[in-house]
């Protein structure tokens, strides 16, 4: 979890134990902060290299590659998560969360992209988008 200990480069504060990131820091107008609640870590699945049935298409933990790892970062829920479609009474609906953190120079977010967090809960990208306050993502929970 998030403590005052807490030490990464770049525009954060700590304050109280709270961890914040700098979005916004206009010429004569108030530094807009976003309180960060979890620690994310992002990695890129490899590409696959074969076409055709016999494979395993799938995300494989082997073969991630590291993109930003142990970045505090806004995770919060996004709207509905929706029923799981085989309707059996102990399925449970995927959760969607709405993720900001800064921006990072050479590191461009992408669909497809696992996210991991302290909580050790697994997500994808669903949309990337880069703005002037940093990346807004969609993310979508997936199975460790």
């Amino acid at each position: 979890m998030l403590d005052s200990a807490y030490t990464r480069p770049g525009d954060y504060l700590v304050q109280g134990g709270k961890i914040w990131f700098i979005a916004s820091q206009p010429r004569l107008l108030p530094v807009l902060c976003v309180q960060t609640n979890r620690v994310v870590t992002f990695s890129r699945p490899a590409t696959q290299d074969r076409i055709g049935p016999g494979g395993y298409a799938g995300i494989q933990r082997a073969t991630l590659r590291p993109l930003l790892t142990d970045w505090p970062a806004s995770v919060l829920a996004a709207g509905a998560a929706r029923g799981a479609p085989a309707h059996l009474p102990a399925d449970l609906p995927a959760a969607h969360w709405a993720v900001l953190l800064p921006a990072w120079p050479g590191i461009c977010l992408q669909p497809g992209d696992r996210m991991t967090d302290d909580l050790n809960r697994a997500a994808i990208v669903t949309s990337a988008e880069l703005s002037d306050l940093g990346w807004r993502l969609s993310v979508r929970e997936a199975s460790s």
